[in-house]
């Protein structure tokens, strides 16, 4: 039910997360959207009718990102990381507006990790201003290597309240 007709191409949705009982954001071709869930009742039933938002903004340009990760920070607030030249990048978005006039805003991003990427990532918000962002297989600095997977790794990146990022160095874990 997305409204593409204004745009050229097909959607293809990576998340879908709930923020709250009635706002959720899709997240799809390096989009994202802001969903608003209001309940129409017709006698005993329900039915959820969602009403979309404003385009927000790519995540980065379509065309040199790709394997975009979100997750919830809080009511309005997400975290984002996705992979360009090589690296792993990070962010957050927050939901501004009501109903057909909202839109989620890019706050700062950053480079989470400029050495490579690797071949599985993830993002998992903990509260509204600390993000663990977590690795696993081999490493990729778009040169052919013949490398040991290795461990987990994971980092915290911590947003400070002008919506910098800053991070920990990478932990291993056990896979």
């Amino acid at each position: 039910d997305l409204p593409l007709d204004k745009y050229q191409r097909q959607i293809e949705i990576d998340h879908l997360i709930k923020l709250s009982e009635s706002r959720c954001v899709v997240i799809g071709n390096n989009l994202m959207y802001t969903i608003t869930i209001e309940m129409e009742t017709s006698g005993k039933s329900e039915k959820p009718v969602p009403t979309f938002g404003r385009e927000a903004f790519y995540l980065d340009e379509a065309e040199t990102t790709a394997f975009p990760h979100v997750d919830r920070l809080d009511n309005t607030t997400v975290a984002f990381i996705f992979e360009k030249n090589y690296q792993i990048w990070a962010g957050t978005a927050t939901w501004q507006g009501e109903g057909r006039d909202s839109k989620m805003v890019k706050n700062k991003v950053a480079i989470a990790n400029e050495d490579c990427i690797y071949q599985f990532h993830g993002v998992a918000g903990m509260s509204r201003d600390k993000f663990i962002i977590a690795a696993v297989g081999h490493p990729n600095n778009g040169t052919q290597q013949d490398r040991v997977p290795g461990d987990l790794r994971a980092k915290v990146a911590t947003v400070a309240s002008d919506g910098s990022l800053t991070f920990s160095d990478w932990t291993t874990r056990w896979f």
